[in-house]
């Protein structure tokens, strides 16, 4: 099941969209869909005792990192700066830049290279690695 993307009026205010497109609302966005997924994936491992944390480390950082772990080994970090949203964690994981624009249907993403990312999408593919990757860590 696909759904259409609602057609725009042909005066369409993009210029305001797009002022609402902005690096502090998605970050504030990703860092709220963060606390949920911690929250969930931790009602989840109750039996394993497996329990993520996140931490805000700065007003624009914030970070999710496995605390069975010592020293912050597992984590995964995500950064505003300026209208760019930084992903980086622990391992082999890949840094990735978003930055943030209107698609041709008028909706705010975070595009990576060329491809447009909805919020969840990018913590997804933040996070998979560290709450699904099937590793034995010693602590």
């Amino acid at each position: 099941m696909t759904l259409e993307p609602k057609q725009k009026p042909d005066d369409w205010d993009w210029v305001s969209e797009r002022g609402r497109c902005s690096g502090v609302a998605i970050f504030q966005a990703l860092l709220g869909l963060a606390k949920q997924n911690v929250k969930e994936r931790n009602a989840q491992n109750k039996e394993t005792e497996e329990r993520f944390r996140i931490s805000q480390t700065q007003q624009h950082t914030f970070a999710v990192d496995d605390a069975r772990v010592r020293l912050g080994l597992r984590f995964v970090c995500i950064e505003l700066s300026a209208d760019e949203i930084h992903v980086r964690g622990s391992g082999t994981m890949t840094e990735a830049i978003y930055t943030l624009a209107l698609t041709d249907a008028g909706d705010c993403r975070l595009w990576c290279g060329n491809v447009p990312y909805q919020p969840w999408q990018v913590m997804r593919r933040a996070l998979e690695d560290l709450f699904f990757a099937d590793r034995t860590h010693s602590s």
